[in-house]
């Protein structure tokens, strides 16, 4: 009876396929790995997975505590950080062969079927929210005006200085908080369309926050002259470019020297937002080399009252959001150490 040819039917499997030795060594990779990394086994070989993505990379982490802890380890929806800075999400499954051996290492790349379904997720998720804060904005408004009214009315029965200060801070205070309210919902809709430009956009953006900079910000653009105009609000835009920008110059305060803030323009074609393919789309990324933005928080960004700063209001990407939402668009971002990215997508 003829032996299987095992190494035939490993360099067959869809699946990426990689032994690590106990060093955690690349000793093998399928050409299906190959493919995942964008590299060959012989530029692979005999090296460490920490030579391949840093010493802080998840991969090692998990390697080394499926080796030291003699059991398998399943990871789902795993940001995978590759050599050239690309981030792949994969299904990830190691398993210890033993000592002598190392682990075996099974990854199924979920691809961009899987993005667009969790961008479609995200944005039903901010519209339920966006529904139920402007049904409790409703319920809060009314009530407030009721107090404003009551506070006009009993200051106008007093005489004396000493008691109008008391109705004077019901007053301001009821104030500030349809104020709140009212940034917390955000635009219904775009109020005032005309043909806008994309760099008159940035440009606007980029001389404010110049104005804001520290003397160690570098300010940087990268246009594409070639985008087309688009109908929209080019106030509303602005503002929302500008929370993104602010955010971006807020992560550099402790940067020191070197900080950069970039805007750079380009098109997609054939681009998906919200489960539906935009045959062209106008992409306005700001970029900043600060800490990042905390692990913990990277599902949340977009909601209202989330802030990773101590005097931070968590209002800013939340306007940002509703304003380009109200524009067809979506607002997308990546972060890591070093580089955060938010991109403006909006269809023309």
């Amino acid at each position: 009876m003829q032996q299987p040819d095992f190494k035939l039917l490993l360099d067959s499997m869809d699946s990426a396929l990689i032994q690590l030795d106990g060093s955690l060594r690349f000793i093998y990779l399928n050409p299906a790995a190959e493919m995942l990394l964008d590299t060959s086994d012989n530029q692979l070989l005999g090296r460490t997975v920490e030579d391949y993505c840093g010493s802080e990379c998840e991969l090692k982490t998990l390697a080394c505590k499926a080796l030291e802890g003699g059991q398998t380890i399943t990871r789902r929806e795993l940001v995978l950080q590759m050599e050239d800075d690309r981030e792949v999400v994969v299904n990830l499954t190691i398993t210890p062969l033993g000592e002598q051996r190392g682990v075996l290492l099974e990854i199924h790349p979920i691809g961009q079927l899987y993005a667009i379904a969790q961008e479609t997720v995200r944005q039903e998720e901010y519209a339920a929210t966006r529904s139920l804060l402007r049904g409790l904005a409703h319920e809060v408004k009314n009530p407030l005006g009721g107090i404003r009214g009551a506070a006009q009315l009993l200051e106008a029965e007093f005489d004396g200085a000493e008691l109008k200060a008391y109705t004077d801070i019901i007053i301001n205070e009821t104030d500030r908080l349809r104020r709140l309210i009212d940034r917390m919902i955000g635009p219904r809709r775009v109020s005032t369309e005309r043909e806008v430009n994309i760099h008159e956009i940035a440009e606007r953006v980029v001389q404010l926050i110049s104005a804001e900079a520290g003397p160690g910000v570098t300010v940087l653009r990268d246009y594409d002259p070639s985008i087309p105009e688009f109908f929209g609000d080019a106030d509303q835009l602005i503002q929302a470019a500008l929370n993104i920008a602010r955010n971006a110059l807020e992560s550099l305060r402790d940067v020191g020297e070197g900080g950069e803030v970039r805007f750079i323009t380009r098109i997609l074609r054939n681009y998906t937002i919200a489960g539906k393919q935009q045959s062209l789309v106008i992409r306005l990324r700001i970029c900043d080399n600060g800490p990042g933005i905390p692990a913990e928080l990277r599902n949340q960004v977009f909601f209202p009252m989330i802030s990773g700063k101590a005097s931070g209001s968590g209002l800013g990407l939340s306007v940002a959001q509703a304003i380009v939402t109200s524009h067809g668009g979506i607002i997308k971002f990546q972060s890591a150490p070093g580089e955060t990215c938010f991109d403006i997508l909006i269809p023309i």
